[in-house]
């Protein structure tokens, strides 16, 4: 059976020759998902794809949905600060009304409303702060110039539309038998090509590796079903569909593997022999909890970060792509499932 069905049979995670000979790319979600991240966050990973430099590689069409979407991420996060600036404004106005019992009262005003003071004061400041640099980057975005300097010579070229037909009309059929990935957003067709963005994106994906003959690194935070396949009773996401590992080894021969950009940032500094800082790691953790909500966030890249081991039973996720090889009442080995990683 393994020789048969090798998508449904786990590997060694820490392959160190995997990530040396794979395409590493990443799908516009998880680009986009960094601009939620703070400075130092974007910069470990940075530093991450630096290393990795010659192994990144960017769909065409992943490479135009992050660059059109851009603004709109941004000013969603404008507006978040916006609204919870002003909720911070009015956390202030029940104290105010005290303000002359208060003044009267020497503990009251150096333990209760000076501190109060100084922590809405320094709050407000900062949230200011962090709301402007938040509006000057729809327009001047050093994070976007980062990332092109990176990507700029390792993005695929656009489509021509021949190709887009040819395209259109796979995916189309496709669609018609749930073919992964993309048949989730069917009912998008009478908005043209967004229906088919995540099979150009495949598409294009499996044409350049077959060239490279090498396996691929995919980091998606898009977490819908046809691309991950999901643990019937706890909607966990255990990893990319058997479908997709199992058509990429029949077009390219190599193994395909998907990780989330947490996931993927912790298993980098593993690899690579650079320890995520904690404030990152508590950072990572945190928007795996807030972005993955049918994840069990209690075995959040434990293995990774070299802290418990909870015992899952087999194919199901640790550090988005971890699974267990060994029976469940033995000591365990990590291992990394083609395509597992979410």
């Amino acid at each position: 059976m393994k020789k048969a069905f090798p998508e449904y049979f786990a590997r060694d995670a820490k392959d160190n020759l995997l990530w040396t000979q794979a395409l590493i790319v990443f799908d516009a979600s998880a680009l986009l998902d960094t601009y939620t991240f703070s400075e130092t966050t974007r910069l470990t990973l940075l530093d991450f794809l630096k290393r990795l430099e010659k192994q990144l590689w960017m769909p065409h069409q992943f490479a135009q949905e992050f660059l059109r979407n851009r603004r709109s991420v941004i000013h969603k996060q404008v507006n978040r600060y916006k609204s919870i600036s002003k909720a911070f404004s009015e956390f202030r106005k029940p104290v105010a009304q005290y303000d002359n019992d208060i003044s009267a009262d020497h503990f009251l005003r150096t333990h209760l409303a000076n501190p109060l003071k100084n922590f809405y004061d320094a709050a407000e400041k900062e949230l200011k702060e962090h709301l402007k640099a938040l509006e000057s980057m729809a327009n001047v975005d050093p994070w976007l110039e980062q990332l092109s300097e990176l990507i700029d010579t390792r993005a695929g070229d656009a489509p021509t539309m021949a190709d887009y037909r040819r395209m259109v009309e796979d995916a189309k059929f496709r669609f018609s038998l749930n073919i992964p990935p993309g048949w989730r957003d069917q009912a998008k067709e009478a908005q043209g090509l967004l229906a088919y963005g995540d099979y150009f994106g495949w598409s294009q994906i499996l044409e350049h590796a077959k060239k490279k003959e090498c396996p691929t690194i995919l980091v998606i935070d898009d977490s819908k079903d046809d691309w991950w396949e999901k643990d019937p009773a706890t909607k966990k996401l255990r990893g990319a569909r058997p479908e997709l590992i199992a058509e990429y080894r029949t077009v390219v021969g190599q193994n395909f593997f998907t990780l989330r950009i947490e996931s993927f940032i912790f298993l980098a500094g593993e690899i690579l022999g650079k320890p995520v800082a904690d404030p990152v790691k508590e950072e990572l953790r945190a928007h795996e909890a807030a972005t993955s909500p049918d994840r069990d966030v209690k075995i959040t890249a434990a293995k990774a970060l070299g802290t418990e081991q909870p015992k899952v039973r087999r194919g199901e996720e640790k550090l988005s792509g971890v699974s267990e090889s060994k029976s469940p009442d033995s000591d365990r080995n990590m291992k990394l499932t083609p395509g597992e990683g979410d």
